[in-house]
C-alpha cells in the first residue's frame, strides 16, 4: 500500500467516525428536546404558536427539525428558532420588578432594626 492510498483510507475512516459522532450527538440533542417539550407543553394553549412547535417535536422525536420544518411549510431555521423560544420562554429569570425592591428594602430596614435591638 502506497502512502498516499494509506493517507486515503485514514481519511475516510476518520470521517466515517465524526460522522458516526455527529449522528450520536444529534439525536442525543433530539431525545433531550423532546423531554423539555413533554414538560413546557402545558405552558401553552393549543391555540398559541408555540404550542404546535412543541407538539410536532413530540410527535417526531427521530425526525430532523428539516423533516418537521417541511412539514409545517416553513424553513428549518424559521422552526428551529420557534422550537427554540419555545423550549426557553419558561426558563429565563423573571425580571425584578418594584414590588420585588421595595420588598428588598423592606426586608434590608427589618433587619437593621434588628440587629439594632440587640
Amino acid at each position: 500500500m502506497t502512502p498516499t492510498q494509506h493517507a486515503t483510507r485514514q481519511f475516510i475512516a476518520n470521517m466515517y467516525r465524526l460522522d458516526r459522532a455527529n449522528t450520536e450527538r444529534s439525536r442525543r440533542g433530539s431525545l433531550k428536546n423532546v423531554e423539555l417539550a413533554k414538560q413546557r407543553i402545558g405552558y401553552y394553549t393549543p391555540s398559541h404558536p408555540y404550542f404546535q412547535a412543541l407538539a410536532d417535536r413530540i410527535t417526531h422525536p427521530e425526525a430532523s427539525l428539516v423533516q418537521i420544518a417541511a412539514s409545517r411549510g416553513q424553513t428549518k431555521d424559521a422552526y428551529a428558532s420557534q422550537l427554540r423560544r419555545a423550549l426557553t420562554e419558561y426558563q429565563r429569570p423573571r425580571r425584578r420588578t418594584s414590588e420585588y425592591y421595595a420588598e428588598l428594602a423592606r426586608k434590608s430596614a427589618a433587619a437593621k432594626r434588628a440587629r439594632r435591638q440587640s
